[in-house]
C-alpha cells in the first residue's frame, strides 16, 4: 500500500470510526482494558512480574488487534502475543494501533503504570512506531509453536464465547510456564445488548426465551468449576451483579436450577494460576 493510499484509508476509516457506536481510534479503550486487568490483580503488573515477561492477549478482537498489546509494551512487557482466529481487519488494526502510540508518545503520563517513568512510556512508544506491530497468531497451530512460553495470559470477554472452556483451558495450560498467571475477565450478559441495535433489550433476557446468540449460556459458577477442574487455583477478584429481585420471571427450565445469586452475575474476572 502506497503512502498515499495509506493515507486516504487513513482518512476515511476515521471518518466512520467517529461515528460507530463504539469508537476502536479511542485511545482510552485500550487504556481502559489494561486498568481493568490491573485494578483486577495489582501484583501481576508490578516490575517484577511485568518487566520483560511474554504475554498472550487470547482473543484479541479483530479490529483494533495490537491495541492492548501497546499499552503493555509500553508499560515494560517484553513480548506481547495477540491470538484472533476471526477476520482480522488488519488496515484499521494498524492505523489503530499506530495512532494509540502517536497519542501516547504526545501525553506519555497518562498511559504509564504507576511505577513506570513517563519518559520510558515514551521512548518505548517512539521505538515500537519504527518497528511492525506484534505477532498475531492466527491459528491453534500457530500458538502451540509456544509453547511453555507465556508468564502471563489475558483475556476480555472470550470464554463465554467458546464451545468449550476445558479445552480452551488445557490450550492455555500449554502455553503456560510453571508459574504463569492468567486472568480472564467473562461477561454473562445477553449480548444481544450489543449484536442487535434494533430494541432494548434486558441484559440477562436469555433467561426468559433460552436465545442465546453468540453466548455459550454458562454461568459464573459453571466457569469457575471448569477452572477447578482443569487443575486451576481461580480467585474470583472482581464482578458486577443485579440484586436478585431484579432477575427477569419466569426463568426459562435450562436456568431454574442455578442460585439466585449466581444468576444475578453479570461479569466477573477471575486470577488463575496453576495448583
Amino acid at each position: 500500500m502506497s503512502v498515499h493510499e495509506l493515507a486516504a484509508a487513513h482518512v476515511a476509516l476515521h471518518q466512520a470510526e467517529r461515528s460507530a457506536p463504539n469508537n476502536y481510534f479511542n485511545p482510552e479503550r485500550p487504556w481502559q482494558h489494561l486498568r481493568k486487568y490491573v485494578d483486577a490483580a495489582p501484583a501481576q503488573f508490578l516490575p517484577d512480574r511485568l518487566e520483560g515477561a511474554s504475554v498472550l492477549e487470547f482473543g484479541s478482537g479483530t479490529r483494533n488487534v495490537w491495541n492492548l498489546a501497546a499499552a503493555l509494551l509500553v508499560n515494560g512487557a517484553g513480548n506481547v502475543t495477540t491470538y484472533e482466529p476471526g477476520k482480522v481487519l488488519k488496515t484499521q488494526s494498524e492505523l489503530s494501533y499506530r495512532e494509540f502510540l502517536a497519542e501516547i508518545v504526545r501525553t506519555p503520563s497518562r498511559y504509564a503504570l504507576a511505577h513506570v517513568e513517563p519518559e520510558h512510556v515514551r521512548s518505548r512508544a517512539v521505538a515500537l512506531l519504527e518497528s511492525p506491530p506484534p505477532y498475531t497468531a492466527r491459528s491453534r497451530q500457530e500458538l502451540l509453536d509456544r509453547e511453555q512460553t507465556f508468564d502471563l495470559i489475558l483475556s476480555n470477554h472470550v470464554l463465554e464465547h467458546v464451545d468449550d472452556v476445558r479445552v480452551e483451558l488445557d490450550l492455555l495450560d500449554r502455553l503456560s510456564r510453571a508459574n504463569t498467571a492468567q486472568i480472564h475477565r467473562v461477561d454473562f450478559r445477553d449480548h444481544r445488548l450489543f449484536s442487535d441495535r434494533s430494541r432494548s433489550y434486558d441484559p440477562l433476557e436469555f433467561y426468559l426465551d433460552g436465545r442465546l446468540t453468540t453466548c455459550n449460556g454458562l454461568r459464573a459458577s459453571d466457569v469457575e468449576q471448569a477452572f477447578v477442574a482443569a487443575g486451576y487455583e481461580a480467585s474470583r477478584v472482581g464482578q458486577t451483579t443485579i440484586d436478585v429481585a431484579d432477575l427477569p420471571s419466569p426463568i426459562i427450565e435450562r436456568f431454574a436450577e442455578y442460585e439466585p445469586e449466581d444468576l444475578a452475575v453479570l461479569t466477573a474476572d477471575w486470577l488463575v494460576t496453576r495448583g
